[in-house]
């Protein structure tokens, strides 16, 4: 029995079954014991002290657990260098695309590549700020990101950042580092003990870390530069060149011919025709609709945030 909380003006009388060391509670929490230490030098998490060990109960750990965000959503780090580790699996195999025939937006850059048979191409780790609490109704609240032509122009150009609402963009974030199979920055592969697929994993160290921020992955098929899909630093270009509203714009030419029994060993017959008198593709069949789709791939990791003391709180983060 222990009959005095040392955290606040917390009392209480308890049975030992109702407490949790600081490493079962960081195990719980998803976190490091320092950072559980931290919470009750904080006055957070209410303790006991036993000799001279702390011990935590049980129920108000459990309850941060329901309050804070996911465990993979939140790392709070108390370091001036911060090491963002990711572990990412790359199927092998084909996806579920019916089409067979290689990605034709990939052929413009003489990569031959069935299109249900991705491969990887490269991942980008982003790093944008924490810019903190908005109170509502104040500047910065709530707005939406231009729609239409307002943002993206009849030429495929788009607007510049400042006919975008503050609260619709992070100027502050940007890519820190790419990697790839065997460029500057190669990831390594690393055999799973479990089922024997591979992983990639890559490392990064944020140095002099002084403010809160987040880092995300993003990664696609498409190598920079691959033309209507990528720009020279490997950012997504506008989907404009393979919306088939408009096949004026349609660029990408789809001219494998599909089988007389099948319509998935080639450019299907529902492909749009590119029309236009300066279009430099007019009369073909044209990459869009679901083609378009399983073509340029792209996926987004959730965010992983990193709080520093005396910086902007992340929300959730207590």
């Amino acid at each position: 029995m222990v009959d005095r909380a040392q955290c606040g003006t917390v009392a209480r009388t308890t049975l030992d079954s109702e407490l949790m060391t600081t490493g079962e509670a960081a195990r719980l929490l998803g976190t490091s014991r320092q950072h559980v230490v931290d919470l009750c030098t904080r006055g957070l998490l209410a303790f006991v002290t036993i000799g001279t060990h702390r011990r935590l109960f049980r129920a108000d750990v459990e309850s941060r657990v329901r309050r804070d965000l996911t465990r993979g959503a939140t790392r709070s780090l108390w370091l001036h260098t911060a090491v963002a580790g990711h572990l990412v699996r790359d199927p092998a195999g084909t996806n579920y695309s019916p089409y067979t025939f290689p990605n034709p937006s990939l052929l413009q850059v003489g990569v031959e590549q069935p299109i249900n048979m991705p491969v990887l191409d490269h991942i980008d780790l982003i790093r944008g700020m924490v810019t903190g609490f908005r109170t509502p109704g104040t500047p910065g609240y709530a707005g939406e990101w231009p729609r239409n032509t307002n943002w993206l122009h009849a030429d495929g150009t788009v607007a510049d950042l400042s006919v975008v609402p503050d609260a619709a963009k992070n100027t502050s974030a940007a890519i820190l580092r790419t990697f790839n199979g065997n460029g500057a920055s190669p990831w390594s592969s690393v055999i799973s003990p479990f089922d024997g697929s591979t992983f990639l994993t890559m490392t990064f160290r944020i140095s002099a870390v002084t403010a809160s921020q987040y880092v995300r992955l993003r990664g696609t098929n498409m190598p920079p530069a691959v033309p209507f899909e990528t720009d020279p630093s490997g950012n997504p270009l506008p989907d404009l060149f393979t919306n088939a509203t408009d096949p004026t714009n349609l660029r990408i030419p789809c001219g494998i011919a599909h089988s007389a029994s099948s319509q998935f060993d080639g450019c299907p017959d529902h492909m749009a025709t590119a029309s236009g008198t300066d279009n430099p593709i007019t009369g073909q069949r044209a990459v869009s609709f679901d083609v378009a789709a399983w073509a340029d791939l792209w996926f987004y990791g959730n965010p992983i945030y990193i709080e520093v003391t005396g910086s902007t709180i992340v929300a959730g983060v207590k």
